[in-house]
């Protein structure tokens, strides 16, 4: 994710000229999709950005900190768990999997305090 490049110079090269405008069509294209796949709320106040780092940007500030809950709720399910009796343990392994898995999506980090 870039931000929005300088426009080239009128005496700039043409490759120089051909990057910007790759970058600006890709950059459009990529604005286009994230904008069709938001609910219309979101998409009108993020209509005026122009880069898709800009969204992306804005997304964070606006949902990051539900991320902080759902990673900590993630590592707390695999803190917890416990093999039931009578269960089988490929079950228990399959469950802990996933819940790795989930806590591994929410960016959260096993170190030495956690363990």
């Amino acid at each position: 994710m870039e931000e929005y490049p300088p426009q080239p110079a009128t005496n700039a090269t043409c490759i120089t000229r051909e990057s910007y405008e790759k970058w600006t069509h890709a950059n459009n294209k990529a604005c286009c999709y994230m904008l069709a796949g938001m609910a219309d709320v979101l998409r009108a106040k993020h209509e005026k950005m122009k880069t898709t780092y800009e969204i992306i940007e804005s997304l964070q500030a606006m949902f990051g900190q539900q991320s902080n809950q759902f990673r900590h709720d993630a590592i707390k399910k695999f803190m917890n768990a416990k093999m039931k009796r009578g269960t089988l343990v490929r079950n228990h392994v399959l469950n802990m999997i996933n819940y790795f898995g989930e806590a591994e999506v929410h960016r959260a980090t096993i170190d030495y305090l956690t363990q």
